[in-house]
C-alpha cells in the first residue's frame, strides 16, 4: 500500500488554474474571439489545445 500523497499528483484547485490560463492569456485571440460574438466577463483568448494540456495537468 502507497502511503498518503506519495506518488500521487496534487489536484490544481480553481486559484491556480486561473493564474495559469492568466499567463497563457492572449489578447489577440480574446479580441477575434468578440469579433464572433464571444463575450464574458473576462476572456483569456487561450486556444482549446492549450486548455486541454492544462486540464490534463
Amino acid at each position: 500500500m502507497k502511503a498518503s500523497g506519495v506518488g500521487t499528483v496534487p489536484k490544481l484547485d480553481a486559484r491556480t488554474v486561473l493564474e495559469e490560463l492568466r499567463s497563457m492569456a492572449d489578447p489577440k485571440a480574446a479580441a477575434g474571439m468578440k469579433r464572433f460574438g464571444i463575450s464574458s466577463g473576462e476572456i483569456f483568448g487561450v486556444s482549446i489545445l492549450s486548455s486541454a494540456l492544462l486540464q490534463k495537468r
